[in-house]
């Protein structure tokens, strides 16, 4: 389900009490910088509610790209980023 219109607030009461569904923010048809402090910039950005930790797959995730109107016969890449961390390699 792509997100219209809800708070971070009604989300998130939402969400109590289902520990197994997850957000997806989706950042898409940009680039990243190259250098040191690594940022997606150019951005466009939608939130994916309502996905199950159990049933999500990388399959799924090209579905949901395909709604945006991407390009379907281009290599994709997918790259994740854990809350609070950064997207420079170690």
């Amino acid at each position: 389900m792509i997100r219209q219109h809800l708070s971070q607030a009604e989300v998130v009461a939402f969400y109590m009490g289902f520990s197994n569904l997850f957000t997806i923010k989706l950042h898409h048809s940009s680039r990243f910088t190259r250098f040191l402090d690594m940022a997606y910039v150019e951005e466009n950005c939608n939130f994916i509610d309502l996905q199950d930790e159990d049933k999500f797959s990388v399959h799924k995730l090209d579905c949901i790209v395909d709604k945006f109107g991407l390009l379907k016969n281009v290599e994709r890449y997918y790259h994740f980023l854990v809350p609070g961390e950064n997207l420079d390699l170690d």
